[in-house]
């Protein structure tokens, strides 16, 4: 398993380090590392390649302008349902849909690897405001970016938990 520090990941998400710090802490954002979590002084949170898909994916919906509560229903989707269908590398589309009940929240709809575009599409029945997130890009942005780490900062192995 990759492992990454909070500087590696800020490196690797072109992201600033308070931001990742503070969604880790819950500001306004959620996650939880899933490698290992900081408990105390002295103690650092440790990250997976799965969270920085994720830190990613929330990054480009606040940038597109998504409300914190809608990217973090997102997130706890996959969480919910991304897992079992193979977790973050399983996932090419994520399809983000109004509620036609409650407009505050959104269905997610998570589509599998390997579906093509027009059946994608035949997920929505109507494009007006939803969302098409192409999840197997981040992933392989992710992915080419921690292959082009330096040397010294390449991803070590890790055992500790």
């Amino acid at each position: 398993m990759d492992v990454f520090t909070l500087a590696e990941a800020a490196t690797v998400l072109e992201m600033p380090k308070s931001i990742i710090r503070n969604w880790t802490i819950g500001r306004p954002l959620k996650f939880s590392p899933t490698v290992k979590r900081a408990l105390g002084t002295g103690t650092r949170n440790l990250y997976s390649r799965e969270d920085l898909y994720l830190f990613s994916l929330a990054w480009h919906m606040v940038e597109f302008g998504l409300s914190t509560t809608k990217i973090q229903g997102v997130l706890d989707q996959f969480s919910i349902i991304g897992r079992d269908l193979g977790g973050p590398h399983a996932i090419s589309w994520v399809l983000l849909e109004p509620n036609p009940k409650n407009r505050k929240w959104i269905f997610v709809i998570l589509i599998p690897q390997r579906t093509p575009w027009p059946n994608v599409a035949s997920h929505s029945k109507d494009a007006i405001n939803r969302y098409f997130v192409d999840f197997g890009q981040i992933r392989d942005e992710i992915d080419t970016r921690i292959g082009n780490l330096p040397i010294e900062g390449k991803r070590r192995k890790r055992a500790r938990k």
